[in-house]
């Protein structure tokens, strides 16, 4: 979303505060000042163009709680329904078997069924079941993302889910990026919003990313080089103790 954001020079409105316990209500500060101390990284930027304006909602600072994941979920589509945005889009990543050197591919969940069709026709895009996308953590990496699926379901909102394809042998390292997950939901973004973006840079952060896992992966026997789901314990073991190495 960031980098979208950044693409369209879109202008920050607005922060999320940091709640009380005891507030009954979740709000939003726009260069004002509050009793409440803002979030630092938690910010909406808004764009308009001549087809369309854009809300963009960069959480870097992400919930640490179940409790604060809805609470900072439901502002977010409070503010979504309050500028009567026609469609939410977000973001997160899918835990899968693909190769760190393949392209990754786009999960796309949606909270009506009629989005589904649209979003078949989205490159390189599979567009998942209600009940595949709530497997839970076999095949995702549920967080905000989900809930804002869910709850803007509740509400009868349109809302498309897109999920990022990362190795599991990486997502087992949350503090290493994947840009190339990035890279493929910014591209789908990309074509669907008409929004111009410049990919090179997802790749400029994924090649020597790229080339110490491939080092890694010489290093193990011929009979381990082969990734299927059997190999998972085994592989994320020997992982772990490459990256601890480095």
């Amino acid at each position: 979303a960031d980098t979208l954001r950044l693409a369209t020079v879109a202008a920050k409105f607005g922060e999320l505060e940091d709640l009380s316990p005891l507030a009954s209500e979740s709000s939003l500060i726009a260069n004002q000042q509050s009793k409440y101390s803002s979030i630092p990284g938690n910010d909406f930027y808004f764009h308009r163009t001549g087809r369309q304006d854009f809300i963009f909602f960069i959480g870097q600072n992400p919930p640490s709680t179940a409790c604060k994941v809805h609470e900072m979920g439901s502002l977010v589509l409070d503010i979504a329904e309050q500028f009567q945005c026609s469609r939410v889009y977000t973001t997160g990543a899918a835990v899968t078997t693909v190769h760190h050197t393949s392209k990754p591919m786009v999960w796309a969940a949606t909270s009506r069924e009629k989005l589904s069709t649209e979003v078949r026709a989205h490159p390189n895009t599979i567009v998942l079941t209600e009940t595949e996308a709530n497997l839970g953590d076999t095949r995702e990496s549920f967080g905000l993302h989900q809930f804002l699926l869910e709850d803007a379901r509740r509400r009868g909102l349109d809302c498309i889910c897109l999920l990022g394809e990362i190795p599991f042998y990486v997502a087992e390292h949350p503090e290493v990026p994947y840009p190339r997950a990035s890279k493929s939901i910014v591209e789908t973004l990309g074509v669907v919003l008409g929004i111009d973006v410049n990919l090179s840079q997802f790749d400029e952060i994924a090649a020597p990313l790229e080339e110490n896992i491939t080092e890694w992966i010489k290093q193990l026997p011929p009979e381990s080089k082969a990734i299927t789901l059997e190999d998972q314990e085994k592989i994320i073991q020997e992982v772990d103790e490459f990256f601890r190495k480095g």
